[in-house]
């Protein structure tokens, strides 16, 4: 209101809003005038997205001026609230890792306890970086053999130069463990604590054939990468894998189902091939069944089917390269490579597999989506999952994506294949020697050829494997015999784990002192015994130096240095403990097995770490399971010493042991 000319007149409003040159949506009144920013910014930028140059910097422009809020918003906040600010961004950027590869996770682990006392500029942030330390060259198959003479595990022991070796450090491991309540034994995270020699140590030993396993697998995903990336005309690409199988749960079920819960098999398989275009087809394939034994004689059905598949989509098939991982009892082992021989018969095949534990691949991704909206349709009573067959039918009917039209690169198929329970065939095959080393077989009417390595350039495309680009790595086709024999070999000059080289071989007969490299006697003391060392700590290094030898010469070099002083800890012999002695409950089971005549003496038992006799042996020398890495030196040492026996048994005791190989239960009492 305002008065002008004597006249109360109203005072016309301004519209102070900015002009908007696009349409806004329209909203209730009672919404907020935030949501209703948002909506506005929304349109704007709806707009925008027409010109690519405007949208862009608007982009960069609300970024920083998001960057500016935050700053501003941490200049007012305490340490405190900065603090827990920084670990709920790490809570949320941290990733759940599974599955990961042993090989490579163990020395990590090391390294990242190690990182810590290095200086910033010595530090490593990757596996790459780190198999780069003991390497000249990562690519360099001379190389990651351990093979050349210039690097090698000794390469790290420049880090002493920046570590104290004697401070005391705390790692973990990945490694195997038994116990009386397990079944066999398992993997499982253990801490363990030492110095940092001890460390290095541990270190060496797991890092020597690293870069080999390293190379290998990079080496396998870049061509099965590079295959599937450019399929040729003709050629179809098959990646198999088993998934996790499916838990059938139900919505709203009884207490007393918990235990009952059934299981579905489901095997992805993902194949590549050229459509009639000539685009690149991805063809998702999901078997479905109740046959919960994963063996091989299940995946020969399943690689029957998608071959038969394969032949009625692709009638000009001219070959076939089928991936997987290697694990033993599916796809990479004797029985396996038999019928991968009884399948080259009908068509060309070539057989891939991936590095070891490092077998990931599309086919996880498919199986996963299937598992998660089974999962999801149950929990909200949408469907009802008990048995491959009902999830079967819920698949094809919510997930299958079928072609429509002639051109369709990317279908989703699911099969149900009915259980058989059969039993695993050609069981007169041959295991192959060097099994782990080959990644590529081909079957022909001459028999297996194998090569350590898959190799898909164009010569070897062509089939000129002689001109192949990769010679430097891959090695030419071998028959079975060739392929035996040229592992054989490699296994008998291997050197130690910390050596390798013609360089290390040198020094395995040989130490450094004042730079000067001086020549080993035969007697020669290669484990030297601290005075005053405990009798435990004495035969558990001798143990571990004897484990750390990979020539049967430096185990004997090791026995000759343990035997003088041998005589500084007698075996008690006079001693006869009892079984109310030790503490231990007596086997009822092995009571049984008794024979007639020995009935004063009780079995007890002992723990299972996949070697009790040396436990038994310490419980009745000592009353005690605490000394059983001494009873398993001296069994080194005997059998070191007595080699030429064990070695040349006589037929008796070859047939008698034979004998007690086939036995269980009651029927090693009958033979005694």
């Amino acid at each position: 209101m305002h008065i002008f000319s004597g006249l109360l007149t109203e005072r016309p409003k301004r519209d102070t809003r900015r002009k908007l040159d696009f349409e806004i949506p329209e909203t209730p009144q009672h919404i907020s005038r935030q949501v209703q920013n948002k909506l506005n910014r929304a349109a704007y930028k709806a707009r925008l997205k027409t010109n690519p140059a405007a949208y862009e910097a608007y982009n960069q422009l609300d970024a920083q001026r998001a960057r500016e809020r935050r700053q501003r918003k941490k200049q007012t906040m305490t340490e405190e609230e900065l603090q827990q600010l920084r670990e709920k961004g790490r809570a949320r950027q941290r990733a759940y890792r599974q599955c990961l590869c042993e090989v490579c996770l163990n020395p990590m682990l090391k390294v990242k306890v190690l990182n810590k006392k290095l200086p910033e500029n010595e530090r490593v942030d990757s596996l790459k970086d780190f198999v780069r330390l003991t390497v000249c060259d990562a690519n360099n198959l001379v190389c990651v053999s351990r093979e050349c003479s210039n690097c090698g595990v000794w390469m790290l022991d420049k880090w002493k130069n920046s570590l104290n070796v004697d401070d005391n450090v705390e790692w973990t491991k990945w490694e195997s463990i038994a116990g009386v309540k397990l079944k066999g034994t398992r993997i499982d995270l253990r801490r363990k604590d030492g110095t940092v020699e001890e460390l290095l140590a541990e270190l060496k030993v797991e890092t020597s054939k690293l870069p080999l396993h390293d190379f290998v697998q990079n080496w396998q995903l870049k061509q099965y990468s590079k295959l599937c990336a450019s399929v040729l005309d003709g050629w179809a690409i098959v990646t198999l894998d088993f998934s996790e199988n499916y838990l059938c749960e139900k919505q709203d079920q009884p207490q007393s189902s918990y235990y009952g819960y059934m299981q579905v098999t489901v095997h992805p398989c993902v194949l590549y091939y050229n459509c009639s275009c000539g685009d690149r087809k991805t063809d998702n394939v999901t078997i479905i069944t109740d046959e919960l034994n994963h063996s091989s004689a299940l995946v020969e059905q399943i690689v029957h089917h998608v071959m038969n598949y394969l032949q009625e989509k692709l009638p000009s098939l001219k070959k076939v390269v089928i991936f997987s991982d290697g694990c033993a009892s599916q796809y990479k082992s004797k029985i396996p490579f038999a019928h991968t021989l009884k399948l080259g018969e009908i068509y060309n095949v070539e057989r891939c597999y991936f590095g070891p534990w490092h077998g990931k691949n599309h086919c996880d991704a498919l199986g996963g989506i299937l598992k998660q909206a089974a999962t999801r349709a149950v929990k909200a009573r949408q469907s009802v999952i008990q048995n491959a067959t009902d999830l079967h039918r819920f698949a094809s009917e919510t997930l299958s994506i079928l072609g429509v039209g002639k051109c369709s690169h990317l279908t989703r198929r699911f099969w149900l294949l009915e259980a058989t329970h059969g039993k695993e065939r050609d069981s007169c095959s041959v295991p192959i020697y060097g099994t782990r080393q080959l990644h590529s077989l081909l079957p022909t009417a001459d028999g297996l050829f194998i090569r350590n390595l898959s190799c898909f350039c164009q010569h070897c495309i062509a089939g000129h494997f002689g001109a192949c680009d990769s010679q430097h790595c891959v090695s030419e086709w071998k028959s079975v015999r060739e392929w035996e024999k040229l592992c054989k070999s490699k296994g008998k000059l291997q050197r130690q784990i910390v050596a390798g080289s013609e360089r290390n071989s040198i020094l395995n007969n040989a130490f450094i002192e004042d730079g000067t490299v001086c020549e080993l006697g035969d007697d020669y003391n290669v484990f030297p015994v601290n005075p005053g060392v405990s009798r435990g700590d004495f035969f558990r290094e001798a143990l571990n130096a004897m484990a750390a030898c990979s020539i049967f010469a430096d185990i004997e070099k090791i026995v000759r240095s343990v035997l003088p002083h041998l005589d500084n800890y007698p075996l008690p012999v006079d001693i006869w403990p009892t079984v109310f002695d030790c503490g231990h409950a007596v086997d009822k089971t092995a009571l049984s097995y008794i024979p007639s005549g020995l009935e004063h003496l009780y079995p007890v038992c002992v723990e299972v770490d996949g070697n009790c006799m040396p436990r038994s042996i310490s419980l009745s020398l000592f009353s005690s399971q605490d000394f059983h890495e001494e009873i398993r030196c001296r069994i080194c040492i005997d059998s070191v010493i007595n080699k030429d026996h064990y070695l040349n048994l006589p037929q008796k005791e070859l047939d008698m042991l034979c004998t007690l190989s086939e036995c269980q239960g009651a029927t090693v009492k009958e033979i005694f």
